[in-house]
C-alpha cells in the first residue's frame, strides 16, 4: 500500500514534459491546452492538436495518426463536405467563401470520445472563424463565429 501512495505522489508531483516525440506525428509541443504539431500537406501547413495532460492521450494519438497517415484522403473528404454544405439554401450567400476555405487546424481534444474533434478553417474574411465538427468518420455542423 505504501508503494501505491508513493507512486501516486510521484505521478501527481512530477514536472510536466513540454515535448513529445511520435513516430507518425513527429514532435508535439505542449501549449496552454493541448499538444500540437505541424503537418505539411498539399494545401499547406495544418496544425494538429491532441488532448492530454502530462503527455498526449494515447487514444487520441491513434486518431490523429490515422488522420495524418491518410491526410490526402482526409483533405479530399473535407473539400467534398464543404462543397456539399455550400449548396445548401442556408449557405447560398456564403457559397464562394465556403468553397475557398482551407483547413488550418484539426483538433482532437476529448479522451472520452477520441474520434470526435473540430476543424478550423482559413478563409478570405479574417473576421469570420469557420469551423465544423468531426463526429467519428463524418463532418458536421459547419458554422462561423464573427
Amino acid at each position: 500500500m505504501q508503494n501505491l501512495f508513493h507512486r501516486i505522489h510521484e505521478w501527481a508531483t512530477r514536472k510536466p514534459v513540454g515535448r513529445f516525440d511520435d513516430p507518425v506525428l513527429g514532435e508535439l509541443v505542449l501549449n496552454e491546452s493541448s499538444w500540437q504539431c505541424s503537418v505539411d500537406t498539399r494545401v499547406g501547413l495544418i496544425i494538429m492538436s491532441v488532448g492530454g495532460h502530462n503527455q498526449p492521450d494515447e487514444r487520441i494519438l491513434d486518431t490523429a495518426r490515422e488522420t495524418v497517415r491518410h491526410i490526402d484522403k482526409f483533405i479530399n473528404r473535407v473539400a467534398d463536405y464543404l462543397a456539399w454544405e455550400s449548396k445548401k439554401e442556408v449557405w447560398r450567400p456564403f457559397a464562394d467563401e465556403i468553397n475557398s476555405l482551407v483547413i488550418a487546424d484539426v483538433n482532437y481534444w476529448w479522451p472520452r470520445d477520441p474520434g470526435a474533434g473540430m476543424i478550423f478553417f482559413k478563409g478570405p474574411d479574417e473576421c469570420k472563424l469557420w469551423h465544423c465538427d468531426i463526429d467519428g468518420s463524418r463532418f458536421c455542423g459547419l458554422t462561423f463565429d464573427s
